[in-house]
């Protein structure tokens, strides 16, 4: 009888933690691209799919199909004539951390003197969760990031 309660409790600590260290996970990368985006070089576009409109054009109604429950998109440019190329380096390094912590699954990864790659990481259900496009080094850089609203 012991053990059944050393178990409850374990449960109602952990799963709680749990639930917030992966809530945390997604802030997290939202705060880091915000907190680049006041760096020189760099520029946030956060564009919300709902302020995307088809207009009976069938390309756009397309790519719109694909962004079911996705609500913002994050693409954060990096140029390296305005902005510190270590940086730069610094936040791609920040990404590829993450994506290997939370356990991305590695769609496309191209890696030369730049690194080229597409991730995704889905959720316990199996759905999409997120997608991070990532195009790192050379002139310009590009990090794109979609989480998919849970409500």
């Amino acid at each position: 009888m012991t053990t059944n309660k050393v178990q409850r409790f374990v449960y109602l600590i952990l799963v709680p933690v749990l639930l917030s260290l992966w809530g945390c996970s997604r802030y997290q990368i939202k705060q880091t691209l915000e907190a680049y985006s006041t760096k020189p070089g760099f520029e946030l576009k956060v564009i919300r799919t709902d302020s995307i409109s088809p207009q009976h054009n069938k390309d756009v109604s397309k790519i719109l199909s694909y962004l079911k429950g996705i609500k913002e998109v994050y693409i954060l440019k990096f140029d390296s004539v305005k902005g510190s190329t270590t940086e730069n380096q610094k936040l791609s390094d920040k990404l590829e951390k993450y994506i290997k912590s939370a356990h991305f699954e590695n769609l496309m990864e191209i890696e030369t003197k730049s690194l080229v790659g597409l991730y995704l990481k889905k959720d316990s259900n199996g759905d999409i969760d997120q997608v991070i496009f990532i195009k790192s080094g050379g002139r310009h850089s590009l990090y794109i990031w979609a989480p998919h609203s849970k409500t």
